[in-house]
């Protein structure tokens, strides 16, 4: 057998020993786990036996890639990452047990600013809000609880990216917003979660997930979340007229296009967001249709305001106060596939500038299956289209049971349709194709100042 030899010289040899030693470090590069906990010291080492006592000790000591873990109890800190900070760190919570990360009322529990690579596991905000700030980056929550006091917001998302908040739980939270994602804002994802009785004590404007500003790339996705109350009647806010409320908010924004739209809304669950008017001894009773004056009409499943490229399918909307989607000044939507059940109002309601008849156009609605809307007052159509200007495409859905007020009922100059489509005043050039209307107070189809258009 003939012998191989490969000579090397000593400078080829010492490159290749330096290039070896520096491959071996990078794939043997060791991370170090953290260890905090209420009883620990922090002059120990941190180790699981020897714990610090406060999460600043332990970032203190950490380097990229490093792991902090929390025992049980409340740590009455806030933790604050920056750009100063260690990237790729992980905090969670030890398995089975459940610590608490607590600050004074609205002070930040958690702030992140320009911080990159931080996720966040198992582990309960309490009191103060959680910021996400200045071109955070690869920022991630999944299973944590976070419980805001009245009057402030749980989680600001401001000018980062790549944010993901996943199977967690917002609980009876009294806040202005929820989840509120503003600035310059792109690649956020919020899935899995719970939120459960959150509301804002001033409802002039309120939402549980509030979105402004927005221009994505990547985009913004809300799927597969439930949005429900448990409380009785008297534990929620009374909404006074001219206020307005909706679980989701987007405002101002601009989402792709109606056939990509890069702001979607899909598979998540509504239900029982029911609120107050003022003098609202009827709360929610469908043989009662409640006045304007009470106010309590405002409280929507999806509020959209002046946005674009905007998807909203397969939700599934039950017991609302007011209108399934309410979107005003509003373009280029896509809401397809919905279920809207027992909403005080319209199922989907679109309308333009009153002024121009223009504004509300075109958008898609489509496949929906809409039950037992409107018994709170007037504008209770299935589908309805006011001063939209022309475009708009309604087809396939399914739109029965919608209530008709009455004049004894609602006062003289209000009264309720109960139309399964309604397009009026300047709605001309929709399209209505496909669709089964059955069993409605109202109209099946009823065209109001609205030509050019197509049954």
């Amino acid at each position: 057998m003939k012998k191989c030899f490969i000579l090397f010289s000593r400078s080829t040899s010492l490159l290749l020993t330096t290039l070896l030693a520096f491959t071996a470090l990078a794939h043997g590069a060791s991370t170090t786990t953290y260890y905090v906990s209420p009883t620990g010291n922090n002059t120990n080492g941190g180790t699981e036996s020897d714990p610090f006592q406060t999460i600043s000790r332990a970032i203190q000591a950490a380097s990229d890639g490093d792991s902090i873990v929390l025992r049980d109890g409340t740590y009455n800190e806030s933790i604050f990452l920056g750009n100063w900070s260690p990237t790729d760190l992980t905090f969670q919570g030890h398995p089975g047990e459940n610590p608490v990360v607590a600050t004074s009322p609205g002070s930040p529990v958690a702030s992140f600013s320009g911080a990159q690579g931080i996720q966040v596991q198992n582990i309960a905000f309490q009191n103060g809000v959680v910021e996400i700030l200045n071109n955070s980056s690869n920022i991630g929550f999944q299973g944590c609880t976070f419980e805001s006091p009245q009057g402030y917001s749980m989680v600001t998302v401001r000018d980062s990216t790549s944010v993901n908040i996943k199977q967690c739980r917002f609980d009876n939270g009294r806040f202005t917003t929820g989840i509120s994602i503003t600035g310059d804002s792109d690649d956020v994802q919020i899935s899995g979660c719970e939120f459960v009785d959150n509301y804002s004590p001033d409802a002039s404007v309120q939402a549980v997930i509030f979105i402004e500003g927005q221009t994505p790339v990547a985009g913004i996705h809300v799927e597969n979340n439930h949005f429900h109350w448990t409380g009785s009647k008297e534990g929620r806010p009374v909404i006074g007229p001219g206020n307005s409320a909706g679980v989701i908010w987007v405002q101002n924004c601009s989402g792709g296009t109606m056939s990509d739209p890069t702001i979607v809304f899909t598979g998540n669950s509504i239900e029982d967001y029911r609120f107050r008017g003022t003098n609202d001894d009827q709360w929610y009773n469908p043989a009662y249709l409640k006045t304007p004056e009470q106010g309590g009409e405002q409280g929507n499943a999806f509020s959209i305001l002046n946005s674009s490229g905007v998807k909203v399918s397969n939700n599934s909307i039950r017991r609302v106060s007011a209108y399934g989607v309410n979107a005003f000044l509003s373009t280029h939507l896509r809401i397809e596939n919905n279920i809207f059940r027992d909403c005080g109002k319209s199922g989907i309601f679109l309308v333009g500038n009153q002024a121009t008849g223009t504004g509300a156009a075109p958008n898609w609605i489509a496949g929906n299956r809409i039950h037992n809307c409107g018994w709170l007052k007037g504008g209770t159509s299935g589908v309805s289209t006011i001063f939209t200007g022309p475009g708009n495409v309604i087809a396939n859905n399914f739109i029965s049971g919608q209530r008709n007020g009455t004049a004894s009922t609602v006062g003289s100059d209000w009264y309720g349709d109960g139309n399964g489509i309604l397009a009026d005043l300047d709605s001309p050039g929709t399209i209505i194709i496909g669709n089964v209307v059955v069993h409605n107070e109202g109209a099946g189809i009823s065209m109001n100042r609205s030509s050019d258009s197509v049954v």
